[in-house]
């Protein structure tokens, strides 16, 4: 039989050593509950986000629009935007719920909220950027909005290279590191203990494949989702002056 190079034999173990690291081993009996992985499906659904996100800005608006793989890609980053703000949502509130957020996880807390808020301003300027009817109308809003905020100065959702610089590059940036800090913090930490003393409770491995196959669903049902139910798209309307 072969045996392992060393070279190969060492860099397995050390991709084994950053995944221990990495993981949470040990968390509360009730951890392993789907309630309690729904950061990890928060991630999945930012990740599905990522990868048609690169396709979409790399094959460029006319691909997305009018190629049958490119309406499919689109749909599948529309079905991922739903899933990961569904899911940020229920997040937040099972956390809320379960006192998750007090002392010392607060800044946990704070920095969850920060992403929550920081999707629902990149899904804006997402939809600004599709190339429809509804985009433009949404386009306008927007800039209405940040108007009257008085940032209209900095930003202006029909700046379209501007608008896609924020969407593609700044904001996603700016979500990853705030994913990172949130989770290098629930990782110091572990999962909250119940707030009263007297529930009952005992510390049991994580099991990461039952993790796993819950992000797994969530692919398929995303992918299905965009099979079966496109993103949408409104034609452009133009009225006719000077005409009876």
């Amino acid at each position: 039989m072969e045996q392992e190079s060393p070279q190969y034999s060492a860099s397995t173990n050390a991709l084994k050593t950053l995944a221990d690291k990495i993981y949470i081993h040990k968390l509360p009996s009730y951890g392993n509950k789907i309630f309690y992985s729904l950061g990890f499906l928060a991630l999945t659904s930012l990740t599905m986000l990522v990868v048609t996100g690169i396709l979409l800005a790399f094959k460029g608006q006319t691909w997305w629009l009018t190629s049958p793989w490119g309406i499919y890609v689109r749909s599948v980053h529309l079905w991922s935007v739903q899933a990961f703000i569904a899911i940020l949502l229920l997040h937040i509130l099972v956390v809320f719920l379960t006192s998750a957020f007090k002392p010392p996880r607060r800044m946990a807390w704070v920095f969850g909220a920060s992403i929550f808020c920081l999707a629902l301003i990149q899904t804006e300027f997402g939809y600004g950027l599709r190339g429809d009817f509804s985009s433009q109308f949404r386009a306008v809003s927007g800039a209405d909005f940040w108007n009257g905020a008085h940032l209209g100065y900095w930003l202006n959702p029909l700046n379209y290279l501007q608008a896609y610089s924020i969407h593609v590059f700044i904001i996603p940036f700016i979500i990853f590191s705030l994913f990172i800090c949130h989770y290098l913090l629930v990782h110091t930490y572990g999962i909250a203990l119940p707030y009263r003393k007297d529930v009952p409770r005992h510390i049991v491995p994580a099991n990461h494949t039952v993790m796993y196959l819950r992000g797994a669903v969530l692919v398929a049902c995303i992918l299905l989702l965009a099979f079966f139910f496109h993103s949408p798209y409104v034609d452009d309307m133009r009225v006719a002056f000077g005409k009876k």
